[in-house]
């Protein structure tokens, strides 16, 4: 009987068997096939699988130790290429981080959560710097806030907590360097020019009401201070071309 017919009699591992056997000076004899290691695995298995396989597994299968598969490996001339598939396939993984990540704003982490990998992060940083891949310009790239669309590159540090990135306005395609502060906070929905287009050029703020007319967004949110900075008023009269603030209407109006 082997090791592991006893201990499923006894109902424990084999390694536990074979620890009591030791404890009692009881050695087992070593089982001798009737056919060597290399012809066995010629029966069992075709040349292409044994290339795939692992020398482990097909140690862990055939009940023998690695060393063993090795030298019969060598001796039916089969050269495994089970590892240069692992690399492979590694490296398909890492391109396919690096692809995700140039395409979306997101980090290495987050990309390969994603993409349900279980790659190492460290294997995806030492690819990209031998290879001179530079992921740290996709960190804020392809945002869209309003008609702004943040670009791949390296941010600018601006004041105490801002930065300035680049960003293509898609209402006419043009590309500035935006602050993100004012991206984030919708301050800002598209580049002036096509801002002012949008409005029918200089435009004034009349009070329905009263018929009180202010020369500029600017002059009418002066006026009524105290509701919002200009940025806020600006953006919140431009989306409808019209407001309700206390009670009182206000509208844009062509010069």
């Amino acid at each position: 009987m082997t090791l592991t017919d006893v201990a499923a009699v006894f109902g424990v591992s084999a390694e536990t068997i074979r620890s009591r056997c030791l404890e009692l000076g009881i050695r087992k004899p070593r089982r001798r096939n009737k056919d060597p290691l290399h012809v066995r695995l010629q029966e069992k298995f075709t040349t292409e699988q044994l290339k795939a396989l692992s020398k482990y597994d097909i140690a862990k299968m055939m009940d023998c130790s690695q060393p063993y598969v090795n030298t019969a490996l060598k001796q039916l001339g089969i050269k495994s290429n089970y590892h240069e598939r692992c690399k492979e396939k590694t490296r398909q993984e890492i391109e396919r981080v690096i692809d995700y990540i140039q395409n979306n704003s997101a980090n290495v982490k987050s990309a390969i959560r994603k993409l349900g990998l279980k790659i190492d992060r460290g294997k995806v940083y030492r690819y990209c710097k031998e290879h001179n891949v530079d992921l740290s310009i996709y960190i804020l790239a392809h945002r869209r806030y309003g008609d702004w669309l943040t670009l791949p590159g390296h941010a600018e540090k601006y004041q105490k907590s801002d930065y300035k990135l680049d960003a293509m306005c898609q209402c006419c395609g043009e590309i500035y360097k935006v602050q993100l502060v004012n991206l984030v906070q919708v301050a800002t929905a598209r580049c002036c020019s096509c801002s002012k287009g949008n409005l029918g050029g200089n435009i004034q703020v009349r009070r329905e009401k009263t018929g009180q007319v202010f020369r500029s967004i600017s002059s009418w949110a002066n006026d009524i201070e105290g509701h919002g900075n200009y940025k806020t008023l600006r953006l919140k009269i431009s989306k409808t071309g019209s407001c309700c603030i206390d009670g009182k209407t206000y509208s844009l109006i062509e010069k």
